[in-house]
């Protein structure tokens, strides 16, 4: 499969969002591919957990957009079994990784050009232009003008976030050589802005997570429907997260591909046609076991599957399919899903508006979905945030929303609870009781 071909949602998606269209999507994927971003860490910033997600987060989401990476970066242990990554040396893991992801995209340790420098804390860095990615528990800021701090804590979720926001002004800087490439400019609309200035604060959409302070069970059971790119990136900040024993059940019946390793961060290109259940169950830890059923969850296997624990999580594309299990009423569901703009997750539970009443309609069949590796990412990491936020505190069902190319704009996010009254496709008796 050639670049082109493995990155074809990505730069459809691109096309669509940023040149109207009108761009030649094979010269889009050349263009990345001609792109470079250098990241930056000393040995003191990589010693946290939280520094080494973030570090490792940007990566994922920026090789896997087809964009070479300049790695600066010591010898440094990683923190922990972290899969995909397959060394316990940070920067060797990374290299070998990137070398099984997009066909020939580039991953170096030797200095060159580079479009964009990313800076992780307090990291030594001569480059006046260069961002520095600042975290902390559950907040990060990516800034230009802000005195860099040491990155020195454990909680990651902050990392998590700041890799993610780092991806999207990865892309806004490699636009440049897109558009040498497809000899084309970028739309004239107004579009908004990834930053930086970047500031993310996820208590903001989850306050039960504001103190970093998080609570959980000796024991968590968690059900998966659906081992698309949703899952794999919950999978991955769980991998982070996680330090009790958890298990996860995931139901899926596909294969995985070469393009779907532009956004499904446990996929290698290596993983070509293995079952996705079993590429997640190779990323078991001692503390996250995965285990799996080759099905895919429909009318027909809906018995088969049940009882389901008592949290379950849907990443599926179809939307009935997102009714089906609301109509089981499992304890706690959080549904995740994405636009080309957006990341959603709704959260529910018995009695309270269904995954119906949140998603209501059916979308436009598309055969070829455009992905980008980021906006799947920010549903996972939703997922995972509205999982632990409910672990610490029930709260009432809910849509969240982020908007992952406009992390630099004050609105880059929305929280609303969802109506009781308000239409719903299966009419569920939330639907039936007033507003």
């Amino acid at each position: 499969m050639t670049p082109a071909e493995a990155l074809s949602r990505t730069t459809r998606l691109i096309n669509q969002e940023i040149f109207d269209g009108r761009a030649d999507e094979a010269a889009i994927a050349r263009g990345l591919a001609a792109s470079t971003i250098r990241m930056t860490a000393d040995e003191a910033n990589m010693g946290c957990r939280a520094g080494q997600a973030a570090l490792t987060t940007a990566f994922q989401l920026i090789a896997r957009m087809g964009i070479g990476v300049e790695l600066v970066v010591p010898e440094t242990p990683l923190i922990a079994q972290i899969p995909p990554l397959r060394t316990r040396s940070l920067p060797a893991a990374l290299v070998e990784l990137g070398d099984d992801l997009i066909p020939g995209s580039m991953v170096r340790a030797s200095p060159g050009q580079a479009e964009l420098t990313f800076v992780f804390g307090d990291s030594t860095c001569p480059e006046v232009d260069a961002v520095h990615v600042l975290v902390a528990d559950t907040s990060c800021t990516l800034t230009r003008t802000d005195a860099p701090t040491r990155i020195a804590c454990d909680l990651p979720l902050g990392g998590l976030a700041a890799g993610a926001a780092a991806a999207a002004i990865a892309l806004e800087a490699v636009l440049p050589q897109i558009e040498l490439a497809a000899g084309i400019q970028r739309t004239q609309q107004r579009r908004p802005s990834p930053g930086p200035p970047v500031k993310i604060d996820l208590a903001a959409l989850f306050p039960d997570l504001g103190n970093g302070e998080i609570r959980l069970p000796e024991e968590l059971t968690i059900d998966a429907i659906s081992a698309g790119a949703i899952t794999n990136a919950f999978v991955a900040v769980a991998l982070w997260l996680l330090q009790t024993s958890t298990n996860v059940r995931i139901f899926d019946d596909d294969v995985a591909e070469v393009s779907n390793v532009n956004r499904c961060p446990q996929i290698r290109r290596s993983d070509d046609q293995e079952p996705k259940v079993e590429v997640l169950r190779a990323s078991s830890t001692p503390l996250l076991r995965i285990t799996g059923e080759q099905l895919r969850f429909g009318p027909d296997t809906m018995q088969q599957l049940q009882p389901f624990s008592g949290h379950v999580l849907v990443g599926v594309d179809d939307i009935p399919s997102r009714w089906r299990v609301s109509e089981t009423e499992p304890k706690s569901l959080f549904v995740g899903a994405t636009t080309n703009r957006e990341a959603i997750v709704t959260n529910h539970h018995p009695g309270e508006p269904c995954a119906a009443c949140a998603h209501p309609d059916l979308a436009v069949e598309e055969e070829f979905v455009p992905t980008i590796s980021f906006v799947s990412f920010w549903a996972g990491l939703l997922q995972a945030c509205a999982l632990l936020a409910e672990l610490q505190q029930l709260r009432s069902a809910r849509r969240m929303t982020v908007f992952p190319f406009a992390l630099g704009e004050r609105s880059w996010f929305l929280s609303n609870e969802l109506p009781y009254g308000a239409r719903c496709a299966i009419d569920c008796d939330a639907s039936a009781t007033a507003a």
